[in-house]
Protein backbone atom coordinates (compact mmCIF):
# COMPACT_ATOMS: atom_id res chain seq x y z
CA UNK A 1 0.00 0.00 0.00
CA UNK A 2 0.98 3.28 -1.05
CA UNK A 3 0.59 6.72 1.25
CA UNK A 4 -2.53 7.67 -1.57
CA UNK A 5 -4.21 4.19 -1.33
CA UNK A 6 -3.69 4.76 2.63
CA UNK A 7 -5.45 8.17 2.71
CA UNK A 8 -8.07 7.22 0.32
CA UNK A 9 -8.56 4.23 2.98
CA UNK A 10 -8.51 6.92 5.92
CA UNK A 11 -11.25 8.78 4.01
CA UNK A 12 -13.58 6.03 3.91
CA UNK A 13 -12.61 5.37 7.79
CA UNK A 14 -13.78 8.76 7.78
CA UNK A 15 -17.38 8.35 6.27
CA UNK A 16 -18.08 5.32 8.44
CA UNK A 17 -17.38 7.47 11.51
CA UNK A 18 -18.97 10.43 10.66
CA UNK A 19 -22.46 8.16 10.06
CA UNK A 20 -21.49 6.53 13.26
CA UNK A 21 -23.32 9.75 14.64
CA UNK A 22 -26.32 9.40 12.81
CA UNK A 23 -26.44 5.62 14.54
CA UNK A 24 -25.93 6.73 17.78
CA UNK A 25 -28.79 9.35 17.97
CA UNK A 26 -31.13 7.75 19.60
CA UNK A 27 -29.21 4.68 20.86
CA UNK A 28 -27.97 6.98 23.91
CA UNK A 29 -31.76 7.40 24.98
CA UNK A 30 -31.84 3.43 25.86
CA UNK A 31 -28.13 1.96 26.14
CA UNK A 32 -26.06 3.92 28.61
CA UNK A 33 -22.13 5.36 27.38
CA UNK A 34 -19.98 2.61 28.90
CA UNK A 35 -22.55 0.14 27.86
CA UNK A 36 -22.92 0.90 24.56
CA UNK A 37 -18.97 1.17 23.95
CA UNK A 38 -18.50 -1.91 25.06
CA UNK A 39 -21.01 -3.54 23.20
CA UNK A 40 -19.71 -2.39 19.69
CA UNK A 41 -16.19 -3.07 20.44
CA UNK A 42 -17.16 -6.51 21.66
CA UNK A 43 -18.98 -7.11 18.94
CA UNK A 44 -15.80 -5.36 16.29
CA UNK A 45 -13.69 -7.75 18.05
CA UNK A 46 -15.47 -11.75 17.78
CA UNK A 47 -16.21 -10.59 14.19
CA UNK A 48 -12.24 -9.40 13.55
CA UNK A 49 -11.01 -12.30 15.41
CA UNK A 50 -13.31 -14.57 13.35
CA UNK A 51 -12.06 -13.09 10.33
CA UNK A 52 -8.04 -12.50 10.85
CA UNK A 53 -7.18 -15.53 12.99
CA UNK A 54 -4.82 -17.13 11.41
CA UNK A 55 -2.93 -13.67 11.04
CA UNK A 56 -3.13 -12.91 14.67
CA UNK A 57 -3.39 -15.67 16.45
CA UNK A 58 0.09 -15.63 17.23
CA UNK A 59 0.48 -12.27 19.41
CA UNK A 60 3.99 -11.60 21.04
CA UNK A 61 3.71 -10.04 23.98
CA UNK A 62 4.81 -5.98 23.18
CA UNK A 63 1.70 -6.13 21.12
CA UNK A 64 -0.35 -7.45 23.60
CA UNK A 65 1.10 -5.01 26.05
CA UNK A 66 0.70 -1.51 23.37
CA UNK A 67 -2.59 -2.76 22.37
CA UNK A 68 -4.23 -2.41 25.17
CA UNK A 69 -2.43 1.01 25.87
CA UNK A 70 -4.24 1.94 22.53
CA UNK A 71 -7.61 0.24 23.90
CA UNK A 72 -7.77 2.50 27.03
CA UNK A 73 -6.70 5.48 25.03
CA UNK A 74 -9.84 4.71 22.50
CA UNK A 75 -12.11 4.47 26.00
CA UNK A 76 -11.07 7.47 27.26
CA UNK A 77 -12.01 9.13 23.80
CA UNK A 78 -15.27 7.76 22.89
CA UNK A 79 -16.68 7.93 27.09
CA UNK A 80 -15.16 11.52 27.04
CA UNK A 81 -17.71 12.14 23.80
CA UNK A 82 -20.11 10.03 24.73
CA UNK A 83 -20.71 11.80 28.17
CA UNK A 84 -19.95 15.30 27.14
CA UNK A 85 -22.43 14.79 24.03
CA UNK A 86 -25.19 14.12 27.06
CA UNK A 87 -24.74 18.01 28.23
CA UNK A 88 -23.59 20.01 25.11
CA UNK A 89 -24.94 20.52 21.78
CA UNK A 90 -23.75 18.49 18.35
CA UNK A 91 -22.47 21.55 16.65
CA UNK A 92 -20.28 22.61 19.83
CA UNK A 93 -19.20 18.92 20.59
CA UNK A 94 -18.32 18.69 16.26
CA UNK A 95 -16.54 21.89 16.78
CA UNK A 96 -14.58 20.78 19.82
CA UNK A 97 -14.19 17.03 18.34
CA UNK A 98 -12.51 18.11 15.11
CA UNK A 99 -9.92 20.07 16.95
CA UNK A 100 -7.56 17.04 17.37
CA UNK A 101 -6.41 18.40 13.74
CA UNK A 102 -4.63 21.43 16.16
CA UNK A 103 -3.55 18.79 19.11
CA UNK A 104 -1.68 15.96 16.81
CA UNK A 105 0.60 18.89 15.22
CA UNK A 106 1.35 20.35 18.72
CA UNK A 107 1.68 17.08 20.31
CA UNK A 108 4.06 15.78 17.55
CA UNK A 109 5.83 19.35 17.33
CA UNK A 110 7.09 18.50 21.19
CA UNK A 111 7.63 15.08 20.79
CA UNK A 112 9.69 15.79 17.30
CA UNK A 113 10.97 19.15 18.54
CA UNK A 114 10.20 20.03 14.98
CA UNK A 115 7.99 22.86 14.43
CA UNK A 116 4.97 22.34 11.43
CA UNK A 117 5.64 23.28 7.98
CA UNK A 118 4.03 26.97 7.42
CA UNK A 119 1.76 24.95 4.59
CA UNK A 120 0.63 22.84 7.22
CA UNK A 121 0.34 25.67 10.17
CA UNK A 122 -2.17 27.65 7.42
CA UNK A 123 -3.81 24.57 6.25
CA UNK A 124 -4.75 24.00 10.07
CA UNK A 125 -5.76 27.16 10.41
CA UNK A 126 -8.30 27.11 7.41
CA UNK A 127 -9.40 23.71 8.71
CA UNK A 128 -9.99 24.86 11.82
CA UNK A 129 -12.53 27.98 10.58
CA UNK A 130 -14.53 25.23 8.47
CA UNK A 131 -14.80 23.42 11.24
CA UNK A 132 -16.83 26.24 13.41
CA UNK A 133 -18.85 27.42 10.29
CA UNK A 134 -19.82 23.77 9.77
CA UNK A 135 -20.83 23.44 13.85
CA UNK A 136 -22.86 26.78 12.76
CA UNK A 137 -20.69 29.52 14.04
CA UNK A 138 -21.41 28.42 17.80
CA UNK A 139 -20.03 30.05 20.83
CA UNK A 140 -18.56 28.06 22.84
CA UNK A 141 -19.44 27.83 26.53
CA UNK A 142 -16.58 25.95 28.83
CA UNK A 143 -19.02 24.19 30.61
CA UNK A 144 -18.35 20.55 31.66
CA UNK A 145 -19.90 18.76 28.38
CA UNK A 146 -17.31 20.96 26.44
CA UNK A 147 -14.41 20.21 28.45
CA UNK A 148 -15.26 16.41 28.25
CA UNK A 149 -15.41 17.22 24.31
CA UNK A 150 -12.04 18.80 24.33
CA UNK A 151 -10.45 16.15 26.16
CA UNK A 152 -12.18 13.69 23.67
CA UNK A 153 -9.75 15.58 20.60
CA UNK A 154 -6.55 15.25 22.94
CA UNK A 155 -6.66 12.03 23.67
CA UNK A 156 -7.67 11.41 20.23
CA UNK A 157 -4.79 13.32 18.97
CA UNK A 158 -2.53 10.61 21.31
CA UNK A 159 -4.02 7.72 20.05
CA UNK A 160 -3.09 9.20 16.12
CA UNK A 161 0.16 9.48 17.43
CA UNK A 162 0.62 6.16 19.30
CA UNK A 163 -0.40 4.57 16.29
CA UNK A 164 2.25 5.87 14.45
CA UNK A 165 4.65 5.12 16.89
CA UNK A 166 3.22 1.23 16.98
CA UNK A 167 2.92 0.41 13.60
CA UNK A 168 6.49 0.95 12.82
CA UNK A 169 7.49 -1.59 15.43
CA UNK A 170 4.27 -4.31 15.70
CA UNK A 171 2.38 -5.62 13.01
CA UNK A 172 -0.57 -3.10 11.94
CA UNK A 173 -3.45 -5.72 11.54
CA UNK A 174 -2.81 -7.44 15.27
CA UNK A 175 -2.62 -4.02 16.75
CA UNK A 176 -5.83 -3.04 14.93
CA UNK A 177 -7.50 -6.34 16.05
CA UNK A 178 -6.69 -6.67 19.69
CA UNK A 179 -7.30 -2.47 20.67
CA UNK A 180 -10.98 -3.75 19.59
CA UNK A 181 -10.76 -6.15 22.64
CA UNK A 182 -9.25 -4.16 25.11
CA UNK A 183 -11.26 -1.18 24.40
CA UNK A 184 -14.47 -4.17 25.05
CA UNK A 185 -12.92 -4.83 28.19
CA UNK A 186 -12.38 -1.03 29.59
CA UNK A 187 -15.38 -0.12 29.02
CA UNK A 188 -17.75 -3.30 30.23
CA UNK A 189 -15.86 -2.59 33.64
CA UNK A 190 -16.53 0.99 33.55
CA UNK A 191 -20.20 -0.01 32.66
CA UNK A 192 -20.57 -2.47 35.67
CA UNK A 193 -18.84 -0.04 37.99
CA UNK A 194 -21.07 3.15 36.99
CA UNK A 195 -24.29 1.87 35.13
CA UNK A 196 -26.65 -0.99 34.78
CA UNK A 197 -25.44 -3.04 31.10
CA UNK A 198 -28.19 -3.95 28.93
CA UNK A 199 -28.48 -5.75 26.05
CA UNK A 200 -30.06 -3.91 22.94
CA UNK A 201 -34.09 -4.02 23.02
CA UNK A 202 -35.45 -4.80 19.58
CA UNK A 203 -34.32 -5.01 16.23
CA UNK A 204 -33.59 -1.62 15.45
CA UNK A 205 -30.94 -1.36 18.17
CA UNK A 206 -29.80 -4.61 17.47
CA UNK A 207 -28.87 -3.28 13.71
CA UNK A 208 -27.46 -0.28 14.98
CA UNK A 209 -25.30 -1.85 17.34
CA UNK A 210 -24.41 -4.66 14.81
CA UNK A 211 -23.85 -1.29 12.24
CA UNK A 212 -21.57 0.71 14.70
CA UNK A 213 -19.50 -2.98 15.72
CA UNK A 214 -18.80 -3.91 12.14
CA UNK A 215 -18.97 -0.77 10.05
CA UNK A 216 -17.39 1.89 12.32
CA UNK A 217 -15.35 0.30 15.27
CA UNK A 218 -14.03 -3.18 13.12
CA UNK A 219 -13.67 -1.33 9.91
CA UNK A 220 -12.66 2.17 11.25
CA UNK A 221 -10.22 1.52 13.76
CA UNK A 222 -8.50 -1.54 11.74
CA UNK A 223 -8.13 0.64 9.00
CA UNK A 224 -7.03 3.62 10.25
CA UNK A 225 -4.24 1.11 12.48
CA UNK A 226 -3.48 -0.33 8.92
CA UNK A 227 -3.34 2.78 6.80
CA UNK A 228 -1.05 5.19 9.56
CA UNK A 229 1.59 2.69 8.97
CA UNK A 230 1.69 4.56 5.39
CA UNK A 231 1.01 8.52 6.26
CA UNK A 232 1.81 10.76 8.43
CA UNK A 233 -0.19 11.16 11.82
CA UNK A 234 -0.74 15.03 10.94
CA UNK A 235 -2.31 14.31 7.62
CA UNK A 236 -4.02 11.85 9.64
CA UNK A 237 -5.17 14.87 11.72
CA UNK A 238 -6.08 16.79 8.70
CA UNK A 239 -8.58 14.02 6.84
CA UNK A 240 -10.54 13.15 10.31
CA UNK A 241 -11.71 16.80 9.82
CA UNK A 242 -13.69 15.57 7.20
CA UNK A 243 -16.08 13.82 9.96
CA UNK A 244 -18.26 16.77 10.33
CA UNK A 245 -18.45 17.23 6.80
CA UNK A 246 -19.70 13.62 5.94
CA UNK A 247 -22.11 13.66 9.23
CA UNK A 248 -23.89 16.80 7.64
CA UNK A 249 -23.79 15.65 4.14
CA UNK A 250 -25.57 12.37 5.74
CA UNK A 251 -27.81 13.82 7.88
CA UNK A 252 -29.32 16.52 4.81
CA UNK A 253 -29.88 12.62 2.80
CA UNK A 254 -31.53 10.38 5.93
CA UNK A 255 -32.88 12.88 8.23
CA UNK A 256 -33.97 15.97 5.66
CA UNK A 257 -31.54 18.34 7.77
CA UNK A 258 -30.70 21.35 5.64
CA UNK A 259 -26.93 22.53 5.41
CA UNK A 260 -26.85 26.04 5.73
CA UNK A 261 -24.52 28.63 3.64
CA UNK A 262 -21.87 29.25 6.29
CA UNK A 263 -22.10 25.50 6.15
CA UNK A 264 -21.52 24.78 3.45
CA UNK A 265 -18.31 27.59 3.57
CA UNK A 266 -17.14 25.74 6.70
CA UNK A 267 -17.06 22.42 4.42
CA UNK A 268 -15.28 23.75 1.37
CA UNK A 269 -12.88 25.31 4.04
CA UNK A 270 -12.01 21.98 5.56
CA UNK A 271 -11.82 20.77 2.04
CA UNK A 272 -9.23 23.95 1.05
CA UNK A 273 -7.10 22.88 4.37
CA UNK A 274 -6.32 19.30 3.30
CA UNK A 275 -5.77 19.71 -0.22
CA UNK A 276 -3.03 22.79 0.95
CA UNK A 277 -1.89 20.33 3.41
CA UNK A 278 -1.65 17.70 0.59
CA UNK A 279 0.72 19.44 -1.61
CA UNK A 280 3.45 18.69 0.85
Amino acid sequence: MNRKKAEILLVGVTLAWGMSYLLMKDTLENIPPFNLIALRFGLAFLVALIVFFKKVCSVNFPVFLWSGLLGLLLTAVFSTLLIGMLTTGVSEAAFLGGIAVVFVPLLHMCWKRQLPSARNSIGMMITVVGIWFLSGEKSIHLEVGSFLCILCSFFYALHILLTRWCVERMPALSLGVYQLGWTAIFALALSWVYEQPTWPQGTRQWMIIIALGLLCSAFGFIGQTWAQAYTSPERVGFIFTLEPVFTAILAAIFLNETLTLTGYVGAACIFGGILLSARE
